[in-house]
């Protein structure tokens, strides 16, 4: 598992939990749970909550493609949540 870890000034206030689904495999697919806790002071006054899939990813590819994803992904599903 693929834990992501956002932090503010010390303070874990985003994060990501990525789940490999399809047993290792060169082009795989994940599971992903991603969360944001409301922090009005610099933006979101809302928490997020999500489940979403990533699909036929690359592993041979950098960690910090996967990680991309993820957050591109994330980032859609909060901007729609939030009306943007």
């Amino acid at each position: 598992m693929l834990t992501i870890e956002i932090k503010l000034n010390g303070n874990l206030i985003g994060g990501a939990q990525v789940r490999n689904v399809s047993q290792l495999a060169d082009i795989s697919d994940y599971e992903v749970t991603a969360v944001e806790q409301a922090a009005p002071w610099i933006g979101p006054e809302t928490n997020m909550h999500e489940t979403f899939k990533i699909e036929r990813h690359f592993r041979q590819q950098s960690v910090w493609a996967l990680v991309k994803k993820v957050a591109d992904k994330a980032f859609d599903l909060r901007e729609k949540g939030l009306g943007l």
